[in-house]
């Protein structure tokens, strides 16, 4: 069966000759082309064949008749088709609205507030056309262009058609979605019932191929029969065709009921002849139906060039087409089998994700449900777009929730501890189950932990419960799977879990991975990811760190009940100036744990992410509060006890994630509470910490197992026992074993902030451990790895600096400005720590963890130290920058082009200075090292570190908004030698530039700097041409910031 899907003409009598010119001429010369290759059996016309009730014409009935005439008579005749081939339905343009009474109207909103008051009026055909005078011009169009004929019947809202073609009968449903629209509020107040639907299915039941034509598509009708509706047409029709929206779309919806495959017809009226939106070009759809097999769509749309209808190449899979396998019994079937799993899953997980929450089972006035509270973060890709010829700039690519899920690659989300990545795949697991008819595809949770001890495939089968002889003997398709795998790790002891599934990613082509990975720094790989031959099957991305509206989208949600708060900016101003200030990780975890705080005590303002755990902590447990458990006898301070060395002895089991089984934890505490000779009910105390949400649960082959909810609940409590546990301390504080325990360490001299022994020791051992790496980069110097020929800032000309410069604001400027404070400045599995650690991981971890803790040192007060320790850092920081790009020169070298085909690498290897400057000061910037960083900066020592330093510095010292940040910009600018830093310096200043909460007077300084940097600084060039050029590009970058600012107004 072949048929043409038009709709929405919307015929005046004003346009009568445009209609003629522009639509029905290259209409039907394009149809007769297709009729030639393969006769039209139907036109098909889903509404508004006229514009507004008949507007210009005389009366409705004499603009149906010109319908009639100069559109159904003339395709017809041209094509030589029967007249009755032509099927109409009515649209919201087809009715008289002034027909009904507006007080009779008004009733009938009220009237249908469920199915049953639906149904009794249409029972009452009296009353029923009585109050739908609306229809009738249309229902007397419709009967007398139709006649009496046996295969056609007329009702007063449904019109049946039945035909054979080519030995199949075809029956064709046209239903009247438009009988209740009377205003510009029709949406949510369309009807078109159950009983339609019902009669006509009478009168096609024994159909091969059933049809239904509806003007409005079905989120337009009221929620009262919304569902009804969907299921009865999905139940019962092969295809359904629908207008009103002037767009294209195809899709196949599929659900318990059945499965349709729907079609929604772009417009073609004449006053849309000058769109140039590719989605609403008038145009028409071309439908060839196979009947078992499949069913093709073609897009065919107006060329206002050639005034010729032509394929719309933007549209469909391949060329302007879609096709769809029509389903069969047996495909129907194994439908229904995927949705029960569905069903299955839906009635456990979304109440199991919702305990990974922070404020699930606390006495917060915040949402405990994850789809009430969850706000997208931002995932990007980063990628190089060439600007002209050799110069390029670096761009995000922004992912939502669909893109991710409709991607077809399989995609890597890289982010901080802490970042929200659990989180995020629990909220991709529901996003599938919610949405099957869209996605078609059972999501599956895997930790990556798990693969080592089950295969993939046993593992696919406990989530879904669909036997492993289902899957291994391929009765159950793997392609409708879609993993998710939580935590992936690239360590050496991970290698064999990394082979497994690398083995099933090429074993399962079709098989889609959306997995989670831990990084140190926000927008890197981490070291052990580099040249692993995995990444090469996955588009990785990255997961940022809150912005201001991220932070304001959790605060309303959190305090959705409380106005006074949402509505305040300064509650906002508070939150930002604090993790600004403090340079707390802005993550999903962070914010929502100093969000309980301040619901609980609004004045709170922490010192340091250690300080706001430890509050978030007591809070949770009411420190004061005589109704929490055992208060009187079992203090604050007893649990706390208790917790610290549960977490010792998890530690010391090395179980999976820390766990132990219920009955192990609970043994535990009683012989615990024994030999501190307390009479308590070791289960009553367990079940406290479980209701309290500092222990989570998780049943594996059939034994239930406690962990701590959170790793960052894990590692505090495990840190206490630096101080209750001389055992743990000897063990972590001899050789490097420290490294281990980088957050515990962090947390420790977060709440006591003058550990001078511990952060020289560590100190002093990072500069051993860099020694040797150090002796061999300076002999080379530092700069000399980073050192390029070509640079970009060499090659820009005043268009293109103006090019690169551009940037589209979509934030105002109180969230630009509150962003650019941000800049400068925790998942819920716990993985177990490595037996050891390979030098490179040893390296890494030296600097991190002595920034951390330096970061902490507030109150030391020996002399010197601070500078000398941040001297000792930033060195090595930049060391281990100098070891990243030898890894990365090493994985180019070996194979160039797969290297230079992934546009992240090329990012990363040409910025990996900025790169390192930033991350820097995300771990270690702190306000209070701003006297430090001066004495280091002004220390006639300075003059003998590399540019690379140079740069670092003094970028960390502006990042903190330190005063002397220009002083020092100049210096550099004047002294750098170096063309890489060029590119570096260009970047940092632009970013600085396009900043909207700068003075009038830093502005143009930044503005000087970017002249400065684009033009020659070689003696022999023309001095007078370097000013011109200058000066252009200050006035195009100005021009393009004024033209910004000028848009945010407006």
């Amino acid at each position: 069966m072949r048929a043409i899907h038009l709709s929405d003409f919307h015929i005046s009598k004003g346009d009568l000759i445009e209609l003629k010119t522009y639509i029905l001429k290259p209409l039907v010369k394009d149809l007769k082309e297709l009729h030639s290759q393969k006769p039209i059996d139907f036109i098909f016309f889903t509404g508004d064949l006229i514009d507004k009730g008949g507007y210009g014409f005389e009366s409705i009935e004499e603009a149906f008749k010109t319908f009639e005439v100069e559109v159904i008579d003339y395709l017809t005749q041209e094509l030589g088709i029967h007249k009755e081939r032509f099927i109409i339905n009515p649209g919201n343009h087809d009715i008289l609205r002034s027909a009904d009474n507006k007080f009779q109207e008004m009733g009938l909103k009220t009237h249908f507030t469920n199915l049953q008051s639906i149904n009794e009026f249409l029972k009452d055909s009296e009353q029923c056309q009585d109050s739908t005078k609306r229809i009738h011009a249309y229902n007397k169009f419709e009967t007398e262009l139709y006649g009496e004929k046996e295969n056609i019947v007329v009702n007063y809202f449904e019109t049946i058609h039945r035909y054979n073609v080519n030995g199949y009968d075809i029956g064709i449903a046209s239903l009247n979605s438009s009988w209740r629209c009377y205003d510009e509020n029709d949406s949510g107040n369309l009807l078109i019932s159950e009983k339609q639907i019902m009669d006509s299915l009478e009168l096609i039941e024994d159909c091969d191929v059933k049809i239904a034509l509806i003007h409005h598509p079905i989120k337009e009708i009221s929620k009262v029969e919304q569902t009804l509706i969907q299921n009865r047409l999905n139940a019962n029709f092969d295809l359904l065709f629908f207008g009103h929206v002037h767009t294209t779309d195809t899709y196949q919806f599929s659900d318990m009921t059945g499965t349709s495959i729907f079609s929604i017809s772009p417009s073609a009226w004449a006053d849309n002849r000058y769109n140039s939106d590719y989605e609403y070009l008038n145009g028409y759809v071309l439908v060839d139906y196979e009947y078992t097999n499949t069913c093709t769509f073609t897009y065919r749309c107006y060329s206002q060039k050639k005034n010729a209808f032509v394929t719309n190449t933007q549209l469909g899979k391949d060329e302007g087409s879609t096709t769809f396998s029509c389903p069969n019994k047996e495909s129907l079937e194994t439908f229904k089998k995927k949705e029960r799993i569905i069903r299955t899953l839906e009635a456990v997980y979304p109440d199991t994700v919702n305990e990974h929450l922070l404020t699930y089972n606390t006495d917060t006035i915040a949402p405990k449900n994850l789809n009430d509270l969850f706000v997208m973060p931002q995932i990007i890709q980063k990628s190089e777009d060439v600007v002209q010829e050799d110069v390029s700039k670096v761009s995000d690519k922004n992912f939502s929730m669909q893109d991710i899920c409709k991607k077809t690659e399989n995609i890597m989300l890289v982010g901080v501890k802490e970042a929200g990545k659990t989180i995020l795949l629990d909220k991709i697991l529901i996003e599938f189950l919610n949405n099957f008819n869209m996605y078609g595809k059972i999501p599956v949770y895997l930790d990556f932990e798990d693969i080592n001890g089950s295969s993939i495939d046993t593992l696919i089968s406990r989530f879904t419960t669909i036997s492993i002889r289902e899957i291994r003997d391929q009765t159950f398709d793997m392609d409708d799977v879609i993993l998710l795998i939580d935590n992936i790790q690239f360590e050496n002891k991970h290698s064999s879990s990394l082979k497994k599934l690398q083995r099933f990613i090429i074993d399962n082509p079709n098989v889609k991975l959306i997995v989670t990975c831990t990084s140190n720094g926000e927008g890197e790989l981490p070291l052990s990811a580099i040249g692993n031959p995995i990444l090469e099957y996955f588009c990785t991305t990255y997961i940022k760190q809150f912005n201001t509206k991220d932070i304001q989208n959790l605060m309303n949600k959190w305090f959705t009940s409380r106005s006074e708060v949402t509505s305040k900016r300064e509650h906002l101003d508070k939150v930002i100036s604090t993790f600004n200030a403090l340079n707390i990780p802005r993550t999903p975890l962070a914010v929502s744990m100093f969000l309980w705080i301040i619901e609980k005590q609004e004045n709170y303002s922490p010192v340091n992410n250690a300080q706001m755990l430890e509050n978030f902590l007591e809070r949770l447990f009411s420190k004061s509060d005589i109704y929490e458990v055992y208060s009187s006898d079992f203090s604050y301070k007893n649990k706390e006890s208790l917790l610290t060395d549960i977490a010792y002895e998890m530690y010391s089991k090395k179980y999976l994630r820390y766990r132990l089984s219920y009955g192990d934890l609970r043994d535990y505490i009683e012989q615990n509470l024994k030999e501190k000779m307390f009479d308590f009910d070791a289960d009553i105390i367990l079940e406290h910490f479980l209701n309290k949400g500092i222990f989570t649960c998780e049943t594996d082959d059939g034994i239930k197992y406690v962990r701590f909810k959170f790793s960052c609940f894990f590692q505090f409590y495990l840190m206490k026992n630096i101080d209750s546990n001389e055992k743990f301390k000897e063990y972590i504080l001899t050789d490097r074993n420290y490294l281990n325990f980088v957050d515990e360490l962090d947390y420790y001299t977060g709440l006591k902030m003058n550990q001078l022994d511990l952060v020289e020791n560590i100190v002093d051992n990072m500069n051993l451990d860099y020694k040797d790496l150090k002796e061999k980069v300076l002999s080379s110097g530092i700069d000399t790895f980073f050192e390029t020929k070509h640079t970009i800032v060499s090659q820009l000309t005043s268009e293109k600096v103006e090019v690169i410069t551009t940037e589209v604001k979509e934030n105002d400027d109180y969230y630009e400005t509150k962003d650019r404070e941000l800049e400068n400045h925790t998942s819920r599995n716990i993985e177990v720590k490595p037996d050891s650690l390979n030098p490179v991981q040893k390296l890494e971890r030296h600097w991190v963890l002595a920034a951390k803790m330096l970061k902490n040192s507030e109150e030391i007060k020996k002399k010197d130290f601070k500078i000398n320790a941040l001297n000792d850092i930033v060195l090595s920081a930049t060391l281990f920058a100098t070891l990243y790009k030898l890894f990365l020169i090493k994985k180019r070298n070996e194979d160039e082009e797969q290297y230079s085909s992934e546009e992240q690498n090329i990012v990363v290897y040409k910025l990996l200075p900025l790169i390192h400057q930033v991350i820097l000061t995300q771990t270690i910037g702190t306000g209070k090292l701003l006297v430090a960083l001066e004495n280091i900066i002004e220390n006639e020592k300075f003059n003998k570190k590399s540019e690379l330093e140079h740069f670092t510095y003094i970028f960390l010292y502006a990042d903190l908004k330190g005063k002397k940040k220009f002083e020092y910009i100049d210096h550099l600018l004047s002294n750098h030698k170096t063309s890489y830093l060029k590119d570096m310096i260009f970047f940092k200043v632009l970013e600085y530039y396009h900043r909207f909460d700068i003075p009038e007077t830093e502005e143009h300084k930044l503005l000087n700097y970017i002249g400065d940097l684009t033009v020659s600084k070689n003696p022999s060039s023309n001095i007078r041409n370097n000013q011109r050029r200058k000066a252009s590009i200050i006035n195009r970058v100005e021009r393009e910031k004024i033209q910004q600012k000028m848009l945010m107004i407006n």
